[in-house]
């Protein structure tokens, strides 16, 4: 039975259900389509699937929304709030664009078609249409390109900084395929003083201080 229920999650991560009521039978592929309302895949007395639990453990796209809900508001509250100067919201507001961006870079990698939101909290709605994956990448450019605006590393106080606005830029448009942007975005990172480490592991297990570039 474990058995069973493991490829049945596995399947329906991917929006199919293998069903079979012998388990020595081979299971048969069921096309299900996963919905906001809960979905009730109960096998024998023991389990049941729900929409939200495939959501929550086997994918994205609720955890990533709520992630951007909250930029989106904090991006609006800046604006609308804020009692900083105009250098410090242009500075927060470029680390929340980043946040975002990166959020809806693990969205479109796995979902390609995605809902795009901004911080115009009133164009929130249930049922708003889907954008084409061409949107999701121009809606991450433009974040990134905002980002870039941050102070240098050296000038950042250990915060988000402009070279890992470049440094991401180059990650996320090699997923898009936009590889004139790609080099561009890698020719800024050079020019901050970045360089390769000659060991790849390093630029994972070395530390800053033990002076990971």
């Amino acid at each position: 039975m474990r058995t069973k229920l493991l490829f049945l999650a596995i399947f329906a991560a991917f929006g199919w259900v293998a069903c079979s009521d012998d388990e020595a039978a081979p299971a048969v592929a069921t096309k299900v389509t996963l919905s906001a309302e809960t979905l009730n895949l109960t096998v024998g007395d023991e389990t049941t699937l729900t929409a939200n639990y495939v959501s929550t453990y086997l994918g994205y796209w609720d955890t990533m929304y709520q992630a951007v809900a909250k930029v989106n508001n904090a991006i609006f509250c800046l604006h609308e709030y804020g009692r900083m100067s105009d250098v410090d919201k242009a500075r927060l507001e470029a680390e929340l664009k980043f946040i975002r961006a990166y959020l809806y870079f693990d969205l479109v990698k796995r979902y390609k078609e995605v809902i795009i939101y901004d911080e115009d909290m009133t164009k929130y709605a249930k049922d708003k249409a889907l954008s084409s994956e061409n949107d999701a990448w121009d809606f991450i450019y433009n974040d990134l390109m905002a980002a870039t605006a941050l102070p240098a590393r050296e000038a950042s106080g250990g915060r988000l900084n402009k070279g890992m606005a470049w440094g991401f830029m180059t990650r996320a448009m090699l997923y898009a395929k936009r590889y004139d942007v790609v080099k561009t975005a890698a020719e800024e990172v050079k020019k901050l003083g970045y360089t390769l480490e000659a060991n790849y592991q390093d630029g994972y297990m070395k530390s800053v201080a033990a002076g990971n570039k």
